[in-house]
């Protein structure tokens, strides 16, 4: 059962990737909440995402003079959501460090 504060895209999201999760024998326990937290990051990642398109704004190296705090926020982000992947399954090297197929 997803949490009832994921929001309607995050919801979505859940309801796409929680059958097969499921199916992997790791939605039970700490799995639910690691997928709850999966989709609340992929909301966020995707509202920076779409905020800095909006505005115009180059998402340029994070080390480039200035930085871009943008660009350090969705790198910070997307490296979350490949750590939660990973213990979720969702690869096939998840899968296979997780014995699961």
């Amino acid at each position: 059962m997803p949490p009832a504060d994921l929001g309607p895209e995050g919801l979505a999201l859940w309801h796409r990737l929680a059958p097969e999760i499921a199916r992997f024998g790791l939605l039970h326990g700490e799995g639910a909440g690691l997928l709850a937290e999966y989709c609340r990051l992929s909301v966020t990642w995707r509202g920076v995402h779409e905020a800095a398109l909006r505005e115009g704004e180059a998402l340029q190296s994070p080390r480039a003079r200035g930085g871009n705090a943008r660009l350090k926020e969705l790198l910070r982000l997307n490296r979350r959501l490949l750590a939660l992947g990973d213990r979720l399954g969702m690869s096939p090297l998840a899968r296979a460090r997780l014995g699961v197929r």
